[in-house]
């Protein structure tokens, strides 16, 4: 099976919104449905996620990230297995309490061998990194895979009015979709 990237799709929300929807569409059954999620609250606490949820789907947290920057910052990624072809599927994210900013990112894998457990084994992962302010680009250094079959993905987040020093895409990528509130 070749694994592909398919039905992404991102959204903004925010302006003391606790929760936002976006929808994703299949091109066929057994996908993995990965959400991403990045909030600022403009200050503390930062807002974490309390729930992902979708019609007959189940959602799991692969990793929670708060940048610890005084500006309320959070990175998490959820994942479902879906047995089912979607078409238009809503997924409601619902977070700890009202947000200043954030942004939604939804995508599909499909040509997963095994879609209720499809991660690499590698101990090391998922690996984070946080900007420490110093101006130069974000890495994650020694990222490495147990399969030779792996979609290696990179989330970015950041407050409001901030300039990203990692909206580059690193060649050799592909970039599935750019959000920014």
């Amino acid at each position: 099976m070749t694994l592909a990237i398919e039905g992404a799709a991102a959204a903004d929300f925010g302006g003391g919104a606790s929760s936002a929807s976006i929808s994703v569409t299949t091109g066929g059954p057994n996908r993995v449905i990965i959400v991403h999620v990045s909030t600022e609250n403009n200050g503390t606490p930062e807002r974490t996620v309390t729930g992902v949820a979708a019609a007959g789907l189940t959602f799991y947290l692969r990793k929670a990230l708060a940048v610890g920057d005084g500006y309320g910052v959070g990175v998490e990624t959820w994942w479902a297995n879906s047995a089912a072809q979607q078409t238009g599927l809503s997924i409601t994210v619902t977070m700890s309490g009202a947000i200043d900013s954030g942004t939604l990112g939804v995508l599909a894998v499909s040509g997963v061998q095994n879609p209720s457990s499809p991660w690499d084994s590698d101990i090391s992962l998922p690996a984070t990194n946080v900007d420490t302010g110093s101006w130069t680009p974000v890495q994650v250094p020694n990222v490495s895979t147990a399969s030779p079959d792996s979609i290696v993905f990179g989330f970015y987040g950041s407050e409001v009015g901030s300039i990203p020093n990692a909206e580059t895409t690193p060649i050799a990528f592909t970039q599935a979709y750019a959000q920014s509130n």
